[in-house]
């Protein structure tokens, strides 16, 4: 980026660097408890065949 000087240039990389931690946390945890949901789904489907 021209016209920035090296500790503004620094604190964007770290900026960035701090925005995809987060999103890959995020990600995680939404992964989780997707992965949690679908097993809770798997096991009511088995509890209540034919319920439908």
């Amino acid at each position: 980026m021209p016209g920035l000087n090296g500790d503004a240039r620094r604190e964007i990389a770290e900026a960035a660097t701090m925005q995809s931690r987060s999103n890959r946390s995020c990600w995680n945890r939404m992964r989780k408890v997707h992965l949690r949901r679908s097993v809770a789904l798997a096991q009511s489907d088995s509890d209540s065949v034919g319920a439908e």
